[in-house]
């Protein structure tokens, strides 16, 4: 075996993925990547709803309520967020490794859970 021939048969004897198993990682990112694009928009939909009844509001007690409600959303999204990139990393994880999914990349609005 020359040099080079050794040197691109390392990785593999080492323990990595091979191409199947990086296909099956490709995967799994691009639907992660839809999957928070798709959170993206719905996130943007409900700044949206937020931002136009902000506007219609005259009174600044009721504007307040609406900012916030606005920032329990903005929690409440963030702790799903946070959870659901940790789980898909950890699935990355896993499957770089050889082990099984632990969970599923996070459901958009129109989804049933």
């Amino acid at each position: 075996m020359t040099d080079s021939n050794q040197k691109t048969q390392a990785p593999l004897a080492a323990g990595l993925p091979g191409a199947a198993a990086i296909d099956r990682l490709g995967e799994q990112v691009k639907m992660g990547h839809q999957a928070w694009m798709e959170r993206l928009q719905e996130m943007q939909a409900i700044e949206t709803e937020f931002t136009k009844e902000l506007m219609a509001t005259r009174d600044p007690s009721a504007a307040l309520k609406v900012c916030n409600r606005w920032i329990t959303k903005r929690l409440e999204l963030l702790t799903a967020d946070s959870k659901a990139f940790t789980g898909f990393w950890m699935d990355i994880v896993m499957a770089a490794a050889g082990g099984a999914q632990t969970s599923t990349p996070p459901k958009s609005k129109g989804e049933e859970a």
